[in-house]
This record gives structure tokens, sequence and C-alpha cells, in this order.
């Protein structure tokens, strides 16, 4: 924490001693100001606006706006866009006097769609002159599909983008994994108005989708938040850092709307399941209310709030349970036939056997439709804040702030009757969930994420310095559960706190980029930054109960002697499951309060002729943690050559280094996994653990 204030103490220095020299520039000088619209009035992003006969300019923000900082004197202002004739207007301008000229340009409808990402380059691109594939979403086309969050409506228009819910795989239930070009989760980059976003705390564990990987969760943010997403499918770790190996996502946010908007969904399956006959289930209600309002003022300065709130009903998609019996037996397979009475056939017992079970099965009208296979429920609120403000004609400062909390509920896997090394007891020694039970992961995520920043015009450079701090902690409860190891009583334990998930990461950005006219028709941008990210991941333990082994050793009951024989079957005691049911809580011993500091610096040129685009970056990241540095140089180049005005060729090579998450060097835990109907305890162990040294020879 105190290298991040000291970061910004210096951060505040630099910006300090170029407002003072802007302010001085200010006083020998007039302004040129203005509104940039297409022939509709929406306001165009990314048009060029310049001065004929002069090199130098700039581009518009995302409300349009443009203004010119000139010396005294008489001008032509030329404007240009993506798909527009260019437009000259001719302006005067006095020491210490401001122009309003605002523009209507004409745009071609199937160029609009203008792309920052990609390229550090200012000149605004439609997505078929990108030097790389870049999907272009607008917040029309995510409303389009009856999907209520951000990564299933991305999944139904990004052909490139795919994100599965899960079922029965513990926090992933809860946080869908996301990914680009059927790469993991870890490997894809989100930034959110082109600053890096936050992970999760979460690693993704089981047999869930993106084993082992840590990714980014998207439905944090409220779509109403949305203007577009900027998709960009093409390596990226030399320009964006060594997360970026798949492409890379920019949600960009609502910023030059202006007005209220408000809208809401609800919908519901209904299906008819082709068993017992045909089975109509109408199940996973979802509700949905969206709010958007922006604000706009002549100064420039903006403000969009939206805010989402969503709930979702579980689904359930599951069959009948078939194993052979529920009641009677051990954990739900047939005896061995050690239980077959002398002189009988061991078919004639098993047959007997499986209907008994299935004659106490219908009297206790038991559901085999005992495990939940579908979406989890969950109830998500979250509001994100968009503003701007103007400082001078040529310095901006900018914000962003989001909080969402979600909280959810999910089953895991049934615990039947007879499953009696899972089953807490009674103090007469009969199984506390007679008819078995189906524990339940209780989750409460809470997320927030602050941006503060400034861009700046210092003469030819284009200068941006910003902020970022995410959050994101994941708690879980179980419920409906059982510890079975603890001792027999008649006030059984149903309910544990089984730990808190934390990661926090800060990241401090500073971006430099100006472009040099070599001609007609040929310009070459440069651009230069630098990065500095601390990352801490915490794992909070879980109460005593949730984790302990209270050595209790489990009797089955026996199984009743078959019709004219006298003996009874008894089964051998065993030592019951230790732990919370369906999620054993953190222990002590997996703990850990983890950070690590990580300094990258880029630089990016790009040579655009007429009809050739070239372009070129490395980047350097250094990761500092405990006992452990390492590094990487990534490169990129990319070109594009225009054959016609219709045809044209691009393609890109580059390198690209993943750096290992935090989560994935230190996360520790014991989970239950059941292996051939049978639960076992699966430790996953951090790189730390004297068991990974000792057997695999890893020393941090």
């Amino acid at each position: 924490m105190r290298n991040v204030f000291y970061s910004l103490r210096r951060a505040g220095i630099v910006i300090l001693s170029v407002l003072i020299s802007l302010v001085s520039f200010a006083q020998s000088t007039g302004t040129v100001k203005g509104i940039v619209t297409d022939s509709k009035g929406a306001v165009l992003s990314g048009a060029s606006v310049t001065i004929e006969g002069q090199k130098g300019g700039t581009l518009t923000d995302a409300a349009g706006a443009y203004s010119l900082k000139v010396k005294p004197g008489t001008y032509t202002l030329v404007i240009t866009y993506v798909g527009a004739a260019a437009q000259r207007y001719q302006v005067s301008v006095r020491a210490g006097q401001t122009v309003d000229q605002n523009v209507t340009v004409n745009v071609s409808s199937d160029l609009t769609d203008v792309v920052v990402i990609g390229s550090r380059s200012r000149v605004p691109r439609s997505k078929l002159n990108t030097v790389v594939p870049v999907d272009v979403i607008n917040a029309k086309e995510v409303k389009a599909f009856a999907q209520a969050d951000v990564t299933q409506m991305l999944t139904y228009v990004a052909p490139s983008f795919q994100s599965a819910r899960q079922t029965v795989t513990d926090g992933t239930d809860h946080i869908d994994p996301a990914g680009l070009r059927s790469l993991g989760p870890d490997q894809t980059l989100v930034l959110v108005n082109g600053k890096r976003y936050h992970n999760t705390a979460l690693v993704n564990i089981n047999g869930s989708v993106g084993r082992g990987s840590v990714g980014t969760d998207l439905n944090t943010i409220p779509v109403a938040a949305i203007e577009r997403i900027e998709v960009l499918r093409d390596g990226a770790a030399a320009q964006y850092g060594s997360d970026a190996i798949a492409g890379v996502i920019n949600i960009v946010l609502k910023k030059n709307y202006k007005g209220l908007q408000v809208s809401s969904m609800v919908g519901q399956n209904f299906t008819n399941m082709p068993y017992a006959g045909g089975t109509n289930i109408t199940d996973g209600l979802t509700r949905q209310v969206d709010i958007s309002g922006g604000w706009g003022w002549k100064s420039g300065a903006y403000v969009n709030v939206s805010a989402q709130y969503l709930k979702r009903d579980a689904t359930n998609r599951s069959g009948f349970d078939n194993i052979p019996l529920i009641y009677y037996g051990n954990g739900g397979a047939l005896p061995g036939s050690a239980a077959v009475p002398s002189g009988v056939n061991a078919n004639d017992y098993y047959r007997w056997l499986m209907d008994l079970d299935r004659s106490t099965v219908s009297s206790r009208k038991y559901d085999r439709r005992n495990i939940i296979a579908g979406n989890s429920a969950n109830d998500n609120k979250g509001v994100f804040i968009n503003f701007g403000i103007p400082i001078t004609a040529n310095v901006n400062f900018y914000s962003t702030i989001g909080y969402s909390i979600r909280n959810g509920n999910a089953g895991g896997f049934s615990r039947n009757p007879n499953s009696w090394s899972q089953q807490p007891v009674l103090a007469n020694g009969q199984r506390f969930y007679y008819d078995g039970f189906l524990p339940k992961i209780y989750t409460e995520l809470e997320d927030h994420t602050v941006t503060a920043g400034i861009n700046a015009k210092m003469g030819e450079w284009n200068f941006d310095i910003s902020n970022t701090q995410g959050e994101n902690r994941l708690r879980y409860d179980v419920k409906n559960s059982g510890n079975s190891s603890l001792p027999a009583t008649n006030n059984v334990q149903t309910e544990f706190y089984a730990g808190t998930l934390r990661f926090v990461q800060n990241t401090l950005n500073l971006d430099l980029n100006r472009s040099l006219e070599l001609g007609t028709g040929k310009s070459l941008n440069m651009a230069f930054g630098g990065e500095y990210r601390e990352e801490r991941f915490n794992i909070a333990a879980g109460e005593l109960n949730s984790y302990t082994n209270g050595g209790r050793q489990f009797q089955p009951d026996p199984i009743p002697n078959y019709p004219g024989t006298s003996s009874l079957f008894t089964f051998s005691p065993g030592t019951a499951v230790s732990g919370s049911q369906v999620f054993p809580g953190f222990q002590p011993a997996d703990q850990v309060k983890a950070k690590r500091s990580i300094y990258a610096a880029y630089g990016d040129l790009e040579l655009k002729t007429r009809k050739f685009t070239l372009g070129g970056a490395l980047r350097y990241e250094t990761f500092d943690e405990f006992q452990v540095n390492y590094d990487n140089l990534s490169g990129k180049i990319a070109s594009r050559y225009e054959i016609t005005n219709k045809v044209a060729l691009r393609g890109s090579v580059s390198t690209g280094f993943r750096a290992p998450s935090l989560h994935q060097r230190y996360f520790q835990n014991t989970s239950t996994q059941f292996v051939n109907g049978l639960p076992s305890q699966a430790l996953t162990a951090n790189n730390y653990n004297p068991i990974v040294k000792n057997a695999f020879g890893i020393d941090g």
C-alpha cells in the first residue's frame, strides 16, 4: 500500500506541473470548440479536427466535443471522419476568445462502428479498416436477445466468445467462466473504458469449464450502462498485458446519453422432459429492471448513472436417480456377496432387496429427482456511474465508479438416505436426515471498482494518467448440511460459514501518443506508456465445525433378514467424512495473504500510407512476489494492405506470456468429490505446500 501511495503522489506532482504549464499557455491563445454530429444529430466520437496547413489537431471525445488552442488569427478547420467527406470551416480567433463552431458531416451507415481497441492510434477507424479483427457490438444488438446478463448476451452475438453456466461446481455455479477463441478465461483481458478491469477472487475448480483458471466476472456490469462492446479477436499480450493472449474485450460505458431510460423484462422456462411419460417443468423465473440516466452540459461535462436489478430462480433438468438402493445398504450400491444368506441364489437376494427398497421409496414418497442439474438462483443488484469534467480547454478529468452485490444459492450432489458416511446422526444413532438431504452453497459476491484519470493535450502529444482499483469478495455459507464426523447429538448443526475469498487489484497507468505527418497520405503514430499494478489475494478460514474432523465412526443399519432366514447382515463401521457436506470450509492451513507488484512498459509504432498499414509493439513486464521474480518481453507485428476499395488483406504475428495469477499460486482447499458414486476428500495444494515441494520438486 505504501508503494501505491508513493506512486500516486508522484503522479499528482506530474499532473500539477502539467496543469500549471497549460494554464500559462492558455493566457496567450484563443480557443475553438464545438460538437461534431452526423446528419441525424447523433454525436460522432473520434472525428479528426485539424487546422489546414498545420500539423497536429485533435479528436472528438465520446460526447462528440472537440477543443483546440490556437494563436490569434484566421484559420480553416478541416473535419474528417471515417466514411465521410472532409468538411471545412473558416474561423477567426482573438487572444483569450472562445469561438464555438459546431459541425455536421454525412457518414455512410456501413462505416459508423468506430473502433479504438487493437491500436494505439487515435485516428478513427471502422471495424473493416482495423489491422486486426475486431467485433463491435452496440447496445441495440445486445438488447435484441432475451438474455439478462452480459456473458449470456455476448455468447449469442459474438461467435468467438463463449460462456457456459455451470452446475454442481461450487463457486463456479455463481460466476460464469467465459473466454475468447476457445482459450481459458484467464487468457482474455477485460477493459472498461479502455482501463484494465479486475479479476474475480474465485479459482474455478472441480469439473468446471476453465478448471484451474481465474477469470473476470462480466455480470458485475449492468447492461444498462453499456454503450458498446469491442471484441479484439487477436493475440494482444504485447499491447495490453500477459493475460491478452486470446484477445481483449473492451466495454465502453455510456457518456453521451441524455435523458432517462427504464426497461424491464420477465421470462420463464416451460419445458417438457421425456421421462415418466413426459414431465412438464416450469422454472427459472427471471425478473430484470434496468435504469439509465444521462446529463450533459455545454462545458463538456457529463454524468451517466445506470443501475440493474436482476433476480433469477434456479432451473433443474435432472433425471431420476437410478442407483440400486436408496434406503437400505450403504452408499447406494448393492452389498457384497457376504450379505447373501447361505443357500439363497444371489440374483434372487438382490432382486428381493431392491424390491424392498422400492417399497420404502414409495411409502416415504421419496423424490428420485434428488439433484439439481441447472442454473443456480441469484439476486443481483448493481450500479455504475460514469462522469467527466473539463478542467481547461485541453485538460479533462474522468471517473468511473461501480458497485454490485449478488446473493446466490446452488445445490450440490444429494446425500441419499443410506449415505451413512455423510449423515449427521442423532443421539440415538439414527440419521438426522432420514430421507437424505441436498446440501446447498450460498454465496455473497461483493464487487466494486473506481477509476479516476486525467487526459490532456500537451503540444503534439496526448497525455493520459489514470488509477483503477477493483475488489472482488466471495463469501461461502453452507446450508441444509451437516458435519457427519461430529459426535451424535439431538442439536445437529445444519448451517456453516465456510470462509471468504478476496482479491484486490490497483492499476496505475501512464500513456503518451502522437501522430507525425510524413507527407501526403502518410503518417506515423507513436505511443509509449507504463503500468504499475499491485495485487492482493486473501483466503479467510471458515468456522471450526465447517472443516474439523470430529472422529466419529458411523455404523449403517443392518439389512433385514431374507424371507425364510433368520440372519441379519451387518456392515462394518467406518470413519465419517469431515467438514460441512458439499463444501468443507477453508482451514487455518489454507489461509493466505499474498501480494505482488507488476511493472510494465510498452512501445507502439504504426505506419500508415494510402493503402498499407504496418504496426509493431513491444511490452516488457516483470512480476515481483514472495521469493519469486519473473519477467517477459512480448512482441507483435500486424499489417493491412488494401488491394481495392472493397478487398483488403490483413494479418498479424505475435508472442505472448501468460503469467500465473496470484490465486493460482496461493489457492488451497479441501473439497468433496465423487468417484464412482463414492465421496472422497480432494486436496488442492498451492505451490508452497510441503506436499507439492516434496512430490514435484516445486519451490515457489
